[in-house]
């Protein structure tokens, strides 16, 4: 199965061009960070830069994002090649079946230690309604 779910934010405005047979076509970038460890044991972020094609009707809403967005992507990776100055060259790209701007939230997680008895409804008594 090749499919791909990105959650990231664009590194880049999208760029826009139309197809001879008059398609919308729009390509963006999508920043997608996760945590690692180090050789010394240190957390880091780790960043993708990860190309992505809309095609329409995606596309339509896709061209109005920008810099910065929040965007869920759901697609399928595609490989391609070409030549330049001789050398055959390989790259890939995702080709999104889905593509939306992301919620963005307030979560903040408890504090380390935090457990329910700390949010003070900790009576034994208390009924449950179900």
């Amino acid at each position: 199965m090749n499919e791909i779910f990105l959650l990231g934010n664009l590194a880049r405005d999208p760029i826009v061009s139309t197809t001879k047979s008059g398609k919308t076509l729009v390509r963006m970038t999508v920043a997608a960070s996760r945590m690692s460890r180090g050789a010394d044991g240190q957390a880091k972020e780790l960043t993708e830069y990860i190309p992505v094609t809309v095609w329409p009707p995606l596309s339509a809403d896709a061209q109005n994002y920008m810099k910065g967005d929040r965007v869920n992507v759901q697609g399928h990776i595609r490989n391609y090649s070409y030549e330049k100055d001789g050398q055959k060259r390989y790259g890939y790209e995702v080709t999104a079946v889905f593509v939306a701007r992301a919620v963005k939230t307030n979560y903040k997680p408890a504090p380390a230690g935090q457990s329910f008895s700390d949010m003070g409804n900790d009576d034994p008594n208390e009924e449950i309604p179900f």
